[in-house]
């Protein structure tokens, strides 16, 4: 595998590793992975300040530690052996070399096959390795020269592999056109075979749009918090819609939670986050000719760690987990962020007279929501840099009257990577068969899903709190701060935003005040940017599924100081190794 394989496999396999050894075993083995892919993220970051290379050195130190652990407590209780291919490639190279001392009497001896060569030999980990050993250099290298993202063979190397296997396919005689060939015909199969597929599954007709159904995007303005079809194409009869899907547990008050939610976010329309709306409020709002129009994709504009703008796609259909800023309604659950499933994209047009005559009568308005599956964050399990685990979270139960809602597009921060925790298993007691889950999950919820927080280098600041551009949620996020000085016993107090003195505020922001009250929920200046006012508003149930408190408690007894004592034997010198 090449080294983007490597790092694919490292981003998201900690969940994949989690319960595999024994429990003393597993938790080095998870601790080594999750201080690998938090050096690696912050390693590869387009933009470093003083306090991102302070973590990075004290994330480096800490993974040196980890790894010297798991090379004097984990490898000796295994024997490790070359896998099949090694095993080949070595034969073969003694194979090879054996026929070139044919010409060379002196080196006959040492090339002689052994009765070794075709059985499989032992492999031993080793941390006398110059890859290892230049991890310490980084920071320095860093400071010295700059961020290590100047160039990537990695486009180059892909496609190469891929042509080569085309090659092997040909004739070697015009191997070009036979190339080319190749792979319009492999495009060609692989269409076929994927619609092949679709036309053999039995799907329920959920509140998304096919791969065939045209709804495309106008052109957008990046500086505008999201971009949205305005077709009227594809119109959603709603009282026809419900009576199909009568006793689907995702649709129970749906009118009712859908006109509360648009009684929010209609501009001049004051309704406090606390305040529940009346039924005589809902009473004067229409909703034009009883239809919603359905989308299929939403893009979500944010401006990245290293002050760049960027663009997230979201389709119900595929990629729809969404973080969103948590309002503190719970006092006890500090996680600065709400999780939930992009079940439908969907416009209204309504008409709203306000009882209390303080609006003109009867405005028209184009409300954007967004109809969700809420997750709730699972407070029980040791989560964040102390732990060295990511954060899980879970659906809520369905029979919660918080368990579906809509949110306004403008609260969106960006899309979020959900790994499924494997050893928990799949259940069907969250929710019973129902068109808010997508086909292919068969009506299984998984019990956990752990946050793929090295998604990309943008969502690993998102956890750390350190994010330049990030300035809309650096208030919220001082949570993950406070955990990150506390894990790496950083020196010195919790920074202020002293790495955005410099810039201008208004030029960073992740979002901008495009005009609705909904929008203004993510502004830095905006002093109601707590987050959505719509949300699970809890933890998970805690009757759905209990966590062993002790799983993932990284308190060291004396045997582990011990350890620790002999793992730092080498640490005593002044140099910037890990």
């Amino acid at each position: 595998m090449a080294a983007r394989d490597y790092e694919d496999v490292l981003q998201c396999s900690l969940p994949c590793f989690e319960g595999l050894l024994p429990d003393a075993e597993d938790k080095t083995v998870l601790n080594v992975i999750f201080d690998f892919a938090t050096w690696h993220a912050l390693a590869k970051s387009r933009i470093h300040s003083d306090s991102s290379l302070a973590v990075l050195q004290a994330v480096t130190f800490s993974l040196g530690r980890q790894l010297r652990r798991f090379a004097m407590t984990v490898c000796p209780k295994f024997k490790t052996k070359e896998t099949p291919g090694e095993m080949a490639a070595r034969v073969r190279r003694h194979i090879t070399a054996a026929k070139k001392a044919q010409f060379n009497p002196a080196k006959a001896a040492q090339t002689n096959p052994t009765s070794n060569d075709t059985r499989k030999t032992a492999k031993a980990f080793n941390l006398q390795m110059y890859k290892l050993h230049s991890l310490g250099d980084y920071v320095r290298t860093i400071t010295m020269f700059g961020t290590t993202d100047s160039y990537s063979t990695q486009i180059g190397e892909q496609e190469h592999h891929r042509v080569k296997l085309f090659y092997a396919r040909t004739n070697k005689r015009n191997h070009v056109k036979q190339i080319a060939i190749l792979e319009r015909r492999q495009h060609r199969l692989r269409h076929i075979h994927t619609r092949h597929a679709m036309t053999k599954k039995a799907t329920r007709k959920g509140p998304d749009l096919r791969p065939h159904e045209k709804d495309p995007l106008p052109k957008g303005n990046p500086e505008d918090r999201y971009q949205m079809s305005a077709s009227r194409r594809y119109p959603l009869d709603l009282h026809t819609w419900l009576a199909e899907n009568h006793g689907d547990p995702a649709i129970v008050d749906f009118i009712p939670k859908l006109k509360d939610h648009i009684l929010r976010c209609i501009p001049g329309n004051k309704i406090a986050d606390t305040e529940e709306t009346t039924l005589r409020q809902r009473s004067h709002l229409h909703i034009i000719n009883d239809r919603i129009f359905w989308h299929k994709i939403l893009r979500i504009n944010y401006t990245t760690y290293d002050v760049r703008r960027n663009q997230d796609s979201i389709n119900p259909r595929t990629r729809s987990d969404v973080i969103v800023l948590a309002n503190k309604t719970d006092p006890d659950c500090t996680h600065p962020y709400w999780y939930a499933r992009v079940i439908g994209i969907f416009h209204a047009d309504v008409c709203y007279n306000d009882p209390d005559g303080t609006m003109a009568d009867m405005r028209r308005f184009q409300i954007d929501f967004l109809w969700v599956r809420w997750y709730g964050f699972d407070g029980k399990h040791k989560s964040g840099f102390t732990a060295k685990r990511p954060h899980w979270v879970g659906f809520v139960n369905g029979s919660d009257a918080e368990a579906f809602g809509f949110i306004s597009p403008a609260n969106v921060i960006q899309v979020v990577h959900l790994l499924p925790v494997y050893r928990l298993g799949t259940t069907s007691d969250f929710l019973a068969p129902s068109i808010a889950r997508r086909p292919n999950e068969n009506d299984q919820d998984y019990e956990r899903y752990s946050v793929a927080m090295w998604a990309d280098r943008d969502m690993v600041y998102r956890y750390c709190g350190l994010g330049i551009g990030h300035m809309a949620t650096w208030d919220a996020t001082r949570v993950f701060r406070e955990d990150l000085w506390k894990a790496f016993k950083l020196p010195g107090e919790l920074l202020d935003p002293l790495d955005l003195a410099e810039m201008d505020l208004d030029y960073i922001s992740d979002s901008d005040d495009s005009g609705s009250e909904c929008n203004s929920t993510l502004t830095a200046q905006d002093p109601d940017s707590e987050g959505t006012d719509e949300g699970p508003g809890s933890d998970i149930d805690d009757e759905a599924w209990e966590t062993d408190s002790n799983e993932c408690d990284i308190g060291y007894d004396d045997e582990e100081d011990e350890l620790d004592a002999r793992c730092d034997e080498d640490d005593n010198e002044d140099d910037e190794g890990g």
